[in-house]
């Protein structure tokens, strides 16, 4: 089952700020998300572990 999260949620998930994540993704520095209509953007549990884990490889 996928698990979509909003920015605040993702955010806490990741131990950072939203706003920190919001700059991120308009930088695109940050980990993939979706964007879903009207202008909906929600990040995908396994986008977020993946990030994680390339963030700590290097």
């Amino acid at each position: 089952m996928m698990i979509l999260m909003c920015t605040k949620q993702a955010a806490r998930f990741l131990g950072i700020s939203h706003r920190t994540l919001e700059n991120w993704r308009q930088q695109g520095i940050g980990p993939d998300f979706v964007r879903l209509p009207p202008k909906l953007v929600r990040y995908r549990k396994e986008d977020l572990l993946a990030w994680m884990n390339l963030s700590v490889a290097c």
